[in-house]
Order: C-alpha cells, then sequence, then structure tokens
C-alpha cells in the first residue's frame, strides 16, 4: 500500500468534516452565525423580532433536522463546497502538468 493513499484519504475527510461544519454555521438561523451576516441586513425592530424568536426557532431546527428534512439541502451545499474547494486545491497541480 502507498503511503499517500492513507494520507490522501485523512485529509479528505478532514476537509469534509470542515466544510459541513462551516456550511451548518452559515445557516441564517439563530444562534448560528449565519445569524447575525442576515442581521446586518435588518432593520432594527426586524432584528428585534428575529433574536426574540430564537429559542422556538433554535428548537425547530433541531426538529428539522432530527426529521432528515435539511439532508438534501446541506447536502448538496456541502458538495458545493467541497469540489470547489478541491478544485482550487488542485488548480496548481493542473497548471504544472502533475496531474
Amino acid at each position: 500500500m502507498n503511503l499517500a493513499t492513507p494520507v490522501w484519504q485523512f485529509f479528505s475527510y478532514y476537509i469534509g468534516i470542515n466544510v459541513s461544519l462551516a456550511v451548518f454555521n452559515l445557516l441564517p438561523i439563530p444562534p448560528l452565525d449565519g445569524s447575525k451576516i442576515v442581521g446586518g441586513f435588518l432593520s432594527s425592530q426586524a432584528l428585534y423580532n428575529y433574536y426574540k424568536y430564537q429559542n422556538a426557532i433554535s428548537l425547530i431546527l433541531i426538529m428539522v433536522l432530527f426529521m432528515g428534512f435539511l439532508d438534501l439541502p446541506l447536502t448538496f451545499l456541502n458538495n458545493l463546497f467541497y469540489n470547489g474547494i478541491n478544485g482550487i486545491a488542485d488548480l496548481p497541480f493542473r497548471l504544472f502538468g502533475f496531474v
């Protein structure tokens, strides 16, 4: 067995897990970081209402996640970002003819 294979698998899993966490964390649902990004575009009254129902929204998010309704959209976004990162990482090797 080639040493590069397990190393490649390790980094592939490492990147996949980090991309999954980043995509999930950027959902625009309180208390995730995506809600703070959306909050920057809301008026003060809308922002107040947005955070007023934060606990209920979080509970609904947990229920939706466990029911599997977000599996397809999250998988699509994970694959999109993962393939984009792999394409950017492969670019120098393709430019210099190593792959």
